[in-house]
């Protein structure tokens, strides 16, 4: 079946004599027509693809704290605190992304009287649309805590976080198994240990 996925253009997958489904193989993988494809396929092979076809969307939060380029740095560091986060994305009055603004960049400026947008810091970023498994890369390979999603018009729609990746991750490998051994029956410290005495 692995090669039929990675091979074909088109597969028939037929039961009791009956096409069931005829499709690409991504197509397949990603909307299997009943439960018999699903068991023909696998979970295995359907929870990889649905990892593999993931978009950032999918697993962003939404709502993303940003700040206006035009407010101050003092209304700035009110809204880290409140909101406990230690930078914001910065946007204009469109939701357009322009920057980031880190809690250093405030304390570098607290004494000066500028504006959000003239101490903010460029900032990379994925549109919406993305493979997960894309961003993942990039948020590693740059060594990035989280990465802001955009919208085609460069509005600010989202973030990718590490911990949100490792949700993916964390459901793509368990799912809803429910572990075979209890914890408690697993998990032991180093007072059940017997030491042998010489």
């Amino acid at each position: 079946m692995d090669e039929a996925l990675k091979l074909a253009d088109r597969i028939v997958i037929m039961q009791d004599g009956k096409v069931v489904q005829f499709d690409t193989p991504d197509n397949i993988l990603m909307d299997p027509a009943n439960a018999f494809v699903e068991n023909f396929i696998g979970e295995e092979r359907l929870s990889q693809a649905r990892t593999n076809f993931r978009t950032v969307e999918q697993i962003m939060i939404r709502g993303p704290v940003s700040v206006s380029s035009d407010q101050n740095l003092s209304e700035a560091i009110k809204l880290m605190r409140t909101r406990r986060v230690d930078s914001l994305f910065v946007t204009d009055a469109d939701d357009i992304l322009l920057g980031m603004l880190s809690v250093e960049a405030i304390d570098t400026n607290r004494r000066r009287p500028v504006t959000v947008g003239e101490v903010m810091s460029e900032v990379s970023f994925v549109r919406e649309g993305t493979l997960v498994r894309d961003a993942l890369q990039r948020i590693l390979k740059l060594g990035y805590k989280n990465i802001p999603v955009v919208n085609e018009n460069n509005q600010l729609i989202g973030l990718i976080t590490r911990t949100s990746i490792v949700d993916m991750v964390y459901d793509t490998i368990w799912g809803d198994i429910e572990p075979e051994v209890p914890a408690e029956e697993v998990i032991e410290t180093t007072a059940d240990i017997e030491t042998v005495e010489g």
